[in-house]
């Protein structure tokens, strides 16, 4: 088959995440087992528009800003190009709505929706934007199969009128090259919280801060070990000053791994 996939950003964008790591595993295997996978997705400085990475032709085109409004553009100029058997959209941002354009085979992978959690991270504009945008996917992709990673996303899509023989659930996997579950387990020296993935506003992370004190009168010594970057860091650093927590919460910041990474610590 041709695949053709598309997504916001790819695994080479300075601002990739678990979304980009997640699809390109997928798509990577799918390439391993004989298909042709095309991946369009926007640009960022220094990249370039067109190149072949792991076995995928990744085709970019516009900023992470506008990519939402060209990308069905760029979809059309890919299957000018050649034609495909499948698209797949990875619906981690606001939705293309490509079944609006494109009337051929389709499937819609969830990592999440936002909901009225995006009023959270974003001002009321941008949030409202975001919020209504994702309101007519029940209708727009109501042919389109789903792809949910896992059983709490495929409740909210029924929840938001998809029916369920269309929901299909793969949960994320573990690469134990890099996470062994047979190494030894090594405890920190302190009862330990640790937090590992982008810091955003929306992924409540202050509520693990906040929370401290509570659990501070039960277990003196606790700690929460925060590893991530993101925009609301500065953020998350006054709350930390505010409640007197310096002792209590160590910021990291962002660590890349070159190498596979030992087993987790665990208290």
């Amino acid at each position: 088959m041709r695949i053709l996939a598309i997504n916001w950003q790819d695994l080479t964008h300075p601002q990739a995440g678990g979304a980009e790591v997640h699809l390109e595993e997928i798509l990577r295997r799918v390439v391993s087992w004989g298909h042709e996978v095309s991946l369009a997705c926007c640009t960022y400085p220094g990249c370039k528009t067109r190149e072949c990475i792991g076995g995928m032709e990744v085709y970019r085109r516009g900023g992470r800003q506008t990519f939402n409004f060209i990308a069905p553009t760029l979809i059309r100029q890919i299957l000018d190009e050649k034609p495909h058997d499948l698209i797949v959209e990875d619906i981690n941002k606001i939705p293309f709505y490509l079944p609006m354009f494109f009337k051929m085979p389709h499937l819609a992978v969830i990592p999440h929706l936002f909901g009225r959690n995006i009023y959270q991270e974003a001002n009321p504009v941008i949030a409202s934007y975001v919020y209504l945008a994702e309101k007519p996917i029940k209708s727009v992709y109501r042919k389109s199969g789903f792809l949910a990673i896992s059983e709490s996303t495929r409740l909210d899509l029924v929840a938001r009128g998809i029916a369920a023989d269309k929901i299909g659930v793969a949960e994320c996997g573990v690469d134990h090259d890099m996470y062994n579950p047979e190494q030894p387990v090594v405890k920190y020296d302190r009862p330990t919280v640790v937090y590992l993935g982008r810091i955003k506003k929306y992924k409540s992370v202050h509520h693990l801060v906040q929370a401290l004190p509570a659990i501070q009168k039960s277990v003196p010594d606790v700690r929460a070990l925060i590893v991530g970057d993101g925009d609301y860091l500065e953020s998350l650093k006054q709350i930390v000053a505010r409640l007197g927590l310096q002792d209590a919460v160590e910021l990291t910041g962002l660590l890349r791994i070159s190498k596979p990474m030992p087993v987790a610590h665990r208290w």
